[in-house]
């Protein structure tokens, strides 16, 4: 499940979820936990945020 923070103004859940679905397409072997949304009059700022991916030492 990915967390989405909207700021700024309101947006639809249906525009949330496109979002979401964007950040999938973009990013498909990384797993997204946070999305920021910031409205900005007719512009909205995005920022992904990941899930830390295990690192193992040789």
């Amino acid at each position: 499940m990915v967390n989405v923070n909207v700021t700024g103004g309101e947006m639809s859940q249906a525009e949330i979820n496109s979002y979401i679905d964007r950040a999938q397409k973009l990013y498909p072997e990384k797993t997204i936990q946070t999305i920021d949304l910031k409205i900005d009059g007719d512009f909205v700022d995005v920022d992904y945020h990941f899930a830390d991916v295990p690192f193992q030492r040789i």
